[in-house]
């Protein structure tokens, strides 16, 4: 620890003296702060203390801005009073001629000069002190910038890839490159908008699709018509008419359930279409072929 003594200072110089003793006690906190640390940090824990010894470092270097300002103003100071000093021995001397005359004692006149010498050496000695506290400071911005490097150094070592990861990374591209030279199939290209709901034939670039529907017709006739299972205005009996079989009757059938089978095979000169669908409206509700036809582009060869 550094003690300055106050003794002998004059106004001017005492703010200074002050500013100077509360900054010498700072290095000793900044390198309490140097020391802790763990054997292990994460990353988040590294990164914080990173920025927490940048923060140090930006105040360290505050304070020894400071302190070389305040070693310029003390070093000026210096320069006034030695300018002073000669002025008094000027002074001095011309006073010790006048009073020579006048009979008066040179005790005085060297007692002035002892005390600005005095003066000269204490100043001096707070710039000794200030230089060693500037000294100090630049030692321990040194420690925490090696400490900032080690923190940095270890942060890019934790980032860096393990062997594992690397041929993953490499295996990944291989298979990548792979997939990327396979040959599109044709058939992966029905379905979707061109095909919905198909489903594809093993070995082959054909898909097919079975669809249709089922309706039923609920018909109830209070008065006497001839259809049984649509109304058919034709079919009403004139009045005169006499028959068992167009009376009031109700009928349940099926016979618009439809059902189809489509086809389709995607080639290099074109698309083949093989389409066959029927219903239950035969005689007797029996099947009854509505569609078999088969189709190359804009050709269309069958029963449609």
């Amino acid at each position: 620890m550094i003690r300055v003594s106050t003794a002998g200072m004059t106004p001017a110089n005492l703010p200074i003296i002050v500013v100077l003793s509360i900054m010498l006690y700072g290095p000793t906190l900044v390198l309490a702060q140097d020391t802790a640390g763990d054997s292990g940090p994460s990353t988040d824990a590294l990164q914080d203390q990173l920025d927490d010894q940048k923060q140090q470092i930006g105040q360290q270097e505050s304070a020894q801005k400071s302190a070389d300002d305040s070693v310029q103003a003390l070093q000026k100071q210096l320069d006034q009073q030695q300018k002073q000093l000669e002025q008094a021995q000027s002074v001095i001397g011309a006073q010790a001629t006048a009073q020579t005359a006048s009979g008066a004692s040179m005790d005085d006149l060297q007692k002035m000069l002892a005390e600005q010498a005095n003066q000269i050496k204490k100043q001096e000695q707070q710039i000794v002190q200030a230089q060693d506290f500037i000294n100090t400071q630049t030692t321990a911005l040194q420690l925490l910038q090696t400490r900032v490097d080690q923190l940095a150094q270890a942060m890019d070592q934790e980032k860096e890839p393990t062997q594992g990861e690397v041929a993953m990374t490499e295996r990944l591209a291989s298979l990548e490159t792979q997939v990327s030279g396979i040959p599109v199939d044709p058939a992966t290209e029905m379905g979707g908008k061109d095909f919905p709901g198909s489903l594809r034939v093993p070995g082959t670039n054909a898909a097919y699709r079975v669809g249709g529907y089922v309706k039923f017709n609920y018909v109830s006739s209070l008065d006497p018509i001839a259809s049984k299972d649509r109304f058919i205005v034709g079919s009403i009996p004139v009045e005169d008419a006499q028959s068992a079989e167009v009376g009031a009757n109700t009928s349940l059938t099926a016979n618009q359930t439809r059902i189809n089978f489509d086809l389709r095979e995607k080639s290099s000169v074109g698309q083949f279409r093989a389409f066959v669908e029927g219903d239950f409206a035969g005689v007797g509700d029996t099947f009854r072929l509505r569609h078999a036809y088969g189709q190359f582009r804009y050709f269309l060869t069958g029963k449609t």
